[in-house]
């Protein structure tokens, strides 16, 4: 039996004298493969939570939370289930940190102002919708809510 090692076939052949490059792929896969997993952790979360398994949601946000402190959606969604448990105060510091680790999206300013007004403090409610408005945050959500602090 006669093996095929033509090594001609420009197809197979790698530029091993670039071992960076090579390495560099490798990366992007670990990276991707660790982004893909902590997305489907998170999928799994909220199913659990809106399931009502929170004790199970609880447990891959905190999870995700281990591996990516800054992960924006596992601390909004953490936030999400201190809520859910009737532990708004908890739920600070997760909707805080889903807002540093990505201030673009209005649903995290939007549920930690509710949480402030729920938790009567108003003062920082407004506080954070001038924050939001800083942010460029200015859609009927965040105008709602400014609507009833002002009433």
């Amino acid at each position: 039996m006669e093996l095929n090692s033509n090594t001609n076939d420009t197809a197979t052949q790698l530029d091993m004298g670039s071992k960076k490059s090579v390495n560099d792929i490798s990366d992007i896969f670990v990276e991707n493969s660790l982004e893909k997993t902590l997305q489907n952790a998170l999928e799994h979360g909220i199913q659990g939570h809106k399931n009502g398994h929170l004790d199970v949601a609880a447990e891959l946000y905190e999870t995700i939370l281990e591996i990516d402190p800054n992960h924006a959606h596992a601390n909004h969604r953490m936030g999400l289930l201190k809520i859910d448990t009737a532990n708004d105060t908890a739920a600070l510091p997760y909707l805080e940190n889903a807002i540093i680790s990505n201030c673009a999206v209005l649903e995290f300013w939007e549920s930690l102002t509710k949480t402030l007004v729920r938790l009567g403090q108003l003062e920082e409610a407004e506080k954070i919708i001038s924050l939001a408005k800083d942010y460029g945050a200015n859609d009927a959500g965040i105008k709602t809510l400014e609507a009833e602090l002002n009433q």
